[in-house]
């Protein structure tokens, strides 16, 4: 392998640092912007959801399990459970990780909101609802029809 070329792995390594890295700095930007995450991740769901058309008809894990899929190419978050069925789903999250928001105002709680509404709207884009809330587990997204 020459300097130019990397495995696969190295990549995904690589890729999912960067996402997480980008979503943190992103919110940390909107909250000393304006004080909270709120407006930036609305724009964030509103700008997602169209490329998420194709999952229209799907039931509701199939959107959980997608969901969950973004967290699990992170390098911040684990997937960690999905239940549920066509109706009404559940995704788990384990994370971020407390060194993810070092350096930052950012806490777990700016984080779940982010997500919350950030999928709350691609939901509501798709005709599916979204309760999400945190527990010892983690975070829960739940999305019904």
């Amino acid at each position: 392998m020459n300097d130019t070329e990397f495995s696969a792995e190295r990549l995904l390594e690589q890729a999912s640092g960067n996402q997480s890295g980008m979503f943190m700095v992103s919110m940390a930007w909107a909250k000393q912007r304006d004080g909270s995450v709120d407006g930036w991740a609305g724009f964030v769901g509103d700008q997602f959801a169209d490329s998420w058309n194709s999952m229209r008809d799907r039931g509701a894990r199939d959107i959980a399990r997608i969901a969950g899929l973004n967290f699990a190419s992170s390098a911040d978050s684990k997937f960690i459970r999905l239940e549920g069925d066509d109706q009404r789903a559940e995704a788990v999250i384990q994370g971020p990780d407390p060194e993810w928001f070092e350096g930052t105002d950012l806490t777990s709680e700016d984080s779940d909101r982010a997500n919350e509404l950030i999928f709350r709207r691609i939901a509501a884009h798709l005709g599916l609802s979204l309760e999400a809330r945190r527990d010892a587990e983690g975070l829960h997204l739940v999305f019904s029809r």
